[in-house]
Order: structure tokens, then C-alpha cells, then sequence
């Protein structure tokens, strides 16, 4: 059964029970905010290092090019970290649909496990 069947089928069984074994819901769970953790912090040195190269141009006194090809691949990290970020962000609201359709309940008093500072 391919992802889409799963996440389509409606969940017909009169057990309310979960499907699905809480310890290994709070085990991914965790890798998913270790992921989100993950990629927030590569986004951020990303960010840090392409806006320090127009400040170093300055500083050393070299030709505004100089820099040009660093800030570009900078740039186009920061476009594929954008484009991951999406991605995950997909990834967290489909497990979500799998959550419900496993019938694993949602604590309100906080997380079952680490999830990082904000």
C-alpha cells in the first residue's frame, strides 16, 4: 500500500485503541524535532556566514566581485535550506494525518519527549 492509500484510508475499526506503539510514536516524535533542531541551526549558520561577506569585502578593502561567487553559493544555500525546510514542514503535517489515523493520542501538558528551546 503506497503512502497516499494509507494517509486516504479512512480507519474503520471499532477498537479505539492505538495502532501503533506510543513508545515508537515518542521515537519519532523526537527525530522529528531533532530534524526541525537540525535543520533551524543550518539555516542559521547559513544565514550568518553568507550576510558576513559583504562585511569582510569591506574590512579587507578588495573589489566589490571579490565576494560575488561566495554570496551567490550562499545564496543558493540558503534557497535549498528554504526548500528542505518545506519539505519537513510536509513531512510534520502528514505524520500528524498518520498520528490521527493510528489513533495515538496527543498530550496537552507538553511533549512526551525533548523538543528544543525555542
Amino acid at each position: 500500500m503506497s503512502e497516499a492509500q494509507i494517509l486516504a484510508a479512512p480507519v474503520r475499526l471499532r477498537n479505539r485503541e492505538p495502532l501503533a506503539d506510543p513508545k515508537l510514536a515518542a521515537r519519532m516524535q523526537e527525530a522529528l524535532f531533532h530534524a526541525e533542531h537540525c535543520l533551524d541551526q543550518a539555516y542559521i549558520a547559513a544565514a550568518e556566514l553568507t550576510v558576513m561577506l559583504p562585511s569582510m569585502r569591506t574590512q579587507t578593502n578588495v573589489a566589490f566581485e571579490v565576494p560575488q561567487a561566495a554570496i551567490e553559493a550562499g545564496t543558493l544555500t540558503m534557497a535549498s535550506l528554504t526548500k528542505a525546510r518545506n519539505d519537513l514542514s510536509e513531512m510534520h503535517r502528514k505524520l500528524a494525518t498518520l498520528r490521527d489515523q493510528l489513533r495515538i493520542p496527543v498530550t496537552m501538558d507538553g511533549p512526551i519527549v525533548w523538543k528544543p528551546p525555542v
